[in-house]
């Protein structure tokens, strides 16, 4: 065999235990990444964070008769004792009317059970319950938990369904979540349809019940889709979602995840199930 010949076996015997080392490392790699993949909890971590958005807008709306006309007769009704101001653009029934949350500069504990800080700036188009109002929220250095949040996010009242339920299509659009390792950008488009609480002005016993879509990437990079199945019960007076199921589908080379949240007991745990595996997921 001269050495031509030599040099050729021995080329590819070296790129074939390369690329088998190569292959092997990829494997690896998915397999780290189907057990500990991000998309569970971050997406779980944007939905907590906005519907508690939506919890700040609504309390404030429906227990303040300046944008809600039919409930009480406070004017500055402050809903939370982290929030150290509201101010209004607008001191009579008058809309468009540009409402200012703030929660200061030092982050207080809000009973959300997050410790918030900055602004939330709430422009409403009408009363809040009227249908076709609608109020578009945007963030000034607002954080949760030291995470700054970005975006823009609407809230649209769209009346009453066949069932006598208020419904709203709440719409979340470019929202960056940041703080250290988590970097998560998250869009969603879903609906909140008011099962309970709204012939009162006690906001401790509305629930709701949501359906949509949502769509983002993770701090580690990988793209999602998500899709509730089984409507998510987020009730006023729960930090976190407690019953329904969401559908993650990440992409060609991840398996596709299931979210339990529950049967609706008011705790963080939720299960994530894909292939033949179940772990525990615990939001933050």
């Amino acid at each position: 065999m001269n050495t031509r010949s030599i040099f050729s076996i021995v080329t590819f015997i070296s790129l074939l235990v390369l690329f088998s080392i190569f292959s092997s490392q990829c494997r690896k790699s998915n397999r780290a990444l189907e057990v500990k993949n991000a998309a569970p909890i971050d997406n779980a971590t944007a939905v907590n964070i906005f519907n508690n958005v939506f919890k700040t807008v609504h309390a404030l709306a429906w227990e303040n008769s300046l944008l809600n006309g039919v409930q009480d007769t406070i004017q500055d009704n402050i809903t939370d004792n982290c929030i150290d101001s509201v101010l209004f653009s607008n001191s009579i029934i008058t809309f468009p009317n540009t409402v200012v949350i703030d929660f200061g500069t030092s982050a207080s504990s809000c009973a959300n059970s997050y410790y918030s800080s900055g602004m939330l700036r709430a422009v409403f188009s009408g009363q809040y319950d009227s249908s076709g109002t609608s109020v578009t929220v945007s963030f000034s250095n607002y954080k949760v938990d030291s995470m700054s949040i970005s975006g823009a996010m609407t809230i649209r009242n769209k009346g009453y369904n066949i069932d006598n339920n208020y419904i709203f299509n709440i719409t979340v659009e470019n929202a960056k979540i940041e703080h250290d390792s988590i970097n998560i950008s998250w869009n969603s488009r879903r609906i909140y349809e008011w099962t309970s609480g709204d012939i009162t002005d006690d906001i401790s016993d509305d629930k709701f019940e949501i359906s949509g879509t949502s769509n983002g990437r993770t701090s580690n990079g990988n793209e999602f889709d998500a899709e509730i199945v089984d409507n998510l019960l987020f009730s006023m007076n729960c930090n976190w979602i407690s019953q329904g199921s969401i559908d993650m589908n990440l992409g060609p080379s991840l398996s596709p995840r299931i979210i339990d949240y529950g049967s609706g007991i008011c705790d963080k745990n939720a299960t994530v199930t894909y292939k033949n595996t179940t772990y525990e997921l615990e939001m933050r």
